[in-house]
């Protein structure tokens, strides 16, 4: 089975203050780290497939959430490309 990285909202892990969504990221469907929104964008890290099958952490920085997809999204086309012996 091919690994898939998702994005997912998890309104109940908010705080009372915050205006932002929270977002977890889940590699399939296993809880991987989650997303918070900072002062100039959301913060986390993102996993980062590794040669041997395994998954790293990658760190952009604050970054708008649509930066976070482009690089989900980006190592989802690289897992897909992956030969299935190398998965």
């Amino acid at each position: 089975m091919a690994n898939r990285i998702t994005l997912e909202e998890r309104p109940r892990r908010m705080a009372c203050m915050e205006t932002k969504m929270r977002y977890a990221i889940m590699v399939d469907g296993k809880p991987f780290s989650e997303l918070y929104f900072n002062m100039r964008g959301y913060r986390g890290s993102i996993p980062s497939p590794r040669p041997d099958g395994t998954f790293g952490s990658l760190d952009i920085g604050e970054r708008p959430i649509s930066e976070y997809r482009r690089e989900i999204a980006a190592a989802n086309r690289e897992l897909t490309a992956r030969p299935a012996e190398g998965r």
